[in-house]
């Protein structure tokens, strides 16, 4: 799904880093440290992956049904340590299949969330600011759509849509607080993620499994790329990531493992379509570690 982030090597070394994927003590130990010896590297045949790995997508499935707009609210933690970019934009859906989209359409609605007004012209963003969209998350928010031209069906009353926006997404284990924390190494096997659990988000989670072919030791893979994406049902705050989900990904590997939390309705609303959206997204960049050796 396009458009779409604790080892060390050797029985001792790979248990340090081990402990910073299964538990919240931090990791002292940078990643150039703790390979600091030479490790074997791994030959990676040329490839181009990009696989769903679960039987349902749930809500989220519903961000591939064409519509006429979309109004999407939406935050990004680029790195574990950097703050969230907040943002609410709407425009006209251009990958959209119905006919009346195949031509650039009048905006037919001002749309407003909890009475701030959203730009809608083309996909321009928002001129609210980040605060008054931050304290929307986590709660249930109300959309106006006020029509701006006389067209059929329409009042000039708003039509009002409420929809929850589950809390931001926060990565808790890993934790990373440092740059010296930054690229954990973790073990493919029994990697335990953690996050900060939202009860009242019953849409699950995505997780996308990112590799493009950069690696810590011996030559990067340019070129080459693996992306797994899959569907996490229950927003209980962790889960044991399936050592599937890093298939054809090389030891020594940089990673990124990017949490989606978000909630997705498609209504019409006078004689158009909308896709309304509201996400988070957090992101924890990782090295991957397959083999246990003894560093001689």
């Amino acid at each position: 799904m396009k458009n779409l982030v604790v080892l060390y090597f050797g029985i001792c070394a790979c248990f340090v880093f081990t402990s910073s994927c299964t538990r919240e003590t931090p990791v002292s130990t940078s990643p150039v440290e703790a390979f600091n010896k030479k490790v074997p590297h791994e030959e990676v045949p040329p490839l181009d992956i990009d696989e769903y790995m679960s039987s349902d997508g749930a809500i989220y499935a519903k961000a591939y049904e064409p519509t006429d707009f979309f109004v999407q609210m939406g935050a990004l933690k680029a790195t574990p340590l950097d703050q969230e970019v907040i943002f609410a934009r709407s425009g006209q859906r251009i990958d959209c299949s119905q006919t009346k989209s195949q031509q650039p359409l009048e905006v037919p609605h001002q749309i407003f969330i909890n009475g701030l007004a959203v730009n809608n012209t083309g996909q321009t963003k928002s001129s609210m600011k980040s605060n008054d969209l931050r304290n929307f998350y986590g709660t249930e928010v109300t959309y106006e759509f006020l029509p701006l031209n006389s067209t059929k069906g329409e009042t000039s009353t708003p039509a009002v849509i409420s929809q929850y926006v589950p809390q931001l997404v926060e990565i808790t284990s890993p934790r990373i607080n440092t740059e010296k924390e930054m690229y954990p190494v973790c073990y493919v096997k029994n990697f335990v993620l953690r996050w900060n659990a939202d009860p009242n988000n019953h849409a699950g989670l995505l997780i996308s499994i990112d590799w493009m072919g950069k690696k810590l030791f011996g030559p990067d893979n340019d070129g080459q790329s693996v992306r797994r994406t899959a569907f996490i049902p229950e927003d209980n705050g962790e889960i044991t990531l399936d050592p599937q989900l890093f298939n054809h990904i090389p030891n020594t590997a940089l990673v990124f493992i990017t949490l989606l939390r978000g909630n997705i309705d498609n209504v019409l609303v006078g004689d158009y379509s909308y896709n309304i959206s509201s996400e988070s997204h957090a992101v924890l960049p990782i090295i991957l570690c397959r083999k246990l050796r003894n560093i001689q």
